[in-house]
């Protein structure tokens, strides 16, 4: 594993001028730019996933990139997050002359609901997370052409970093989807469970799926409301991306989810349960991106599954939160200028 801190790019960083939005002008940009383009701009469609599920993507692409763009970025998004949180991202990738995708997961933001709930989340299986994905890149080889498809690249975030890791070591370990490289960002290879044993929460959630509440709710479900509080929140730094999430809920209040289930921690658990011993499976080239204060995952077993795998380097972001794409932008636009650097490496 390569291991470099991250104030060790400063100077690619400095050299490129390549930024996200910033802070300074974000708040006009995302209203009178990043939004209505996501409204009338964007191509928006679905495709059936397993058990005739519609699952909800979009896509970010200027006209001038066809045939063109430096590649293609499928984006998967975190537990409970619908993919047009991401719209701010997809723009800036777009403007830096690629083409993207970012999928709603099922039960997640305009995909098909799982439940009769709809603002919690909830799998049956796990394994239909990688099948969605599976089907996803098949579209993409019939409405890409070979040429356009040899730059192709997965980025995953949280939940969406082990829905992809998962698909790089079980179905992907021979590339036969030819990818030429992916990014997990405070991927949720383990999470931190509190002061219960990942062990007894595993026997406490098999209980409950015998005895058929799956779909009971677990603490902390707000019930439908749209809330949240900026000064309490571990996810990121910048109040104003934090407001953006909210902004688009309350437009969009269908794409909202507010806890989770007990069917959805088991088969979560499920996922990663063996998923670091898994990554020696996976032989593209592949970069971890570790926030320092990530009250959220596990960053020692990153650090391990980084060490098995084949080709995978680490970049290390001292002070930063969970969500590196909806941080400020001295975490942000590091974030981003590393990918881009590996992106030009592979």
């Amino acid at each position: 594993m390569n291991e470099i801190k991250v104030f060790t790019l400063l100077s690619f960083f400095f050299s490129c001028h390549l930024f996200g939005v910033s802070q300074d002008i974000l708040e006009v940009t995302y209203k009178e730019k990043i939004f209505p383009f996501y409204q009338n701009k964007a191509f928006k469609s679905t495709f059936l996933g397993r058990k005739k599920k519609k699952i909800a993507f979009y896509r970010f692409s200027k006209d001038k990139n066809k045939g063109k763009s430096k590649g293609i970025l499928i984006f998967l998004t975190g537990n409970t997050e619908a993919a047009m949180k991401y719209i701010e991202v997809a723009y800036d990738f777009m403007n830096f002359g690629f083409t993207v995708y970012v999928l709603n997961h099922r039960g997640h933001g305009l995909s098909d609901k799982l439940t009769d709930v709809p603002d919690k989340t909830y799998i049956d299986d796990y394994r239909f997370f990688l099948d969605d994905i599976e089907t996803f890149i098949g579209w993409l080889k019939m409405n890409h052409s070979k040429e356009e498809m040899e730059r192709f690249f997965m980025i995953g975030h949280s939940m969406g970093g082990a829905v992809l890791s998962k698909f790089l070591s079980v179905r992907n370990s021979n590339n036969k989807f030819n990818l030429k490289g992916a990014v997990i960002c405070s991927p949720m290879l383990e999470m931190k469970m509190g002061k219960i044993p990942k062990w007894v929460t595993k026997i406490l959630m098999d209980i409950l799926s015998g005895l058929g509440l799956s779909e009971m709710d677990l603490p902390g479900r707000a019930r439908g409301k749209i809330i949240g509080n900026f000064e309490k929140n571990k996810k990121t730094h910048s109040r104003l991306r934090y407001e953006n999430i909210f902004f688009l809920a309350k437009k969009y209040p269908q794409t909202w989810i507010s806890g989770i289930t007990a069917g959805w921690l088991k088969q979560a658990l499920l996922m990663i349960d063996r998923i670091t011993e898994e990554a020696e499976k996976i032989k593209i080239p592949l970069l971890l991106l570790q926030p320092e204060k990530d009250t959220y995952v596990d960053s020692n077993v990153q650090n391990e599954f980084c060490k098995r795998a084949k080709n995978c380097q680490k970049r290390f972001f001292p002070g930063a939160y969970h969500e590196l794409f909806m941080e400020e932008d001295k975490f942000r636009d590091l974030a981003i200028q590393t990918i881009l650097k590996f992106i030009d490496e592979h």
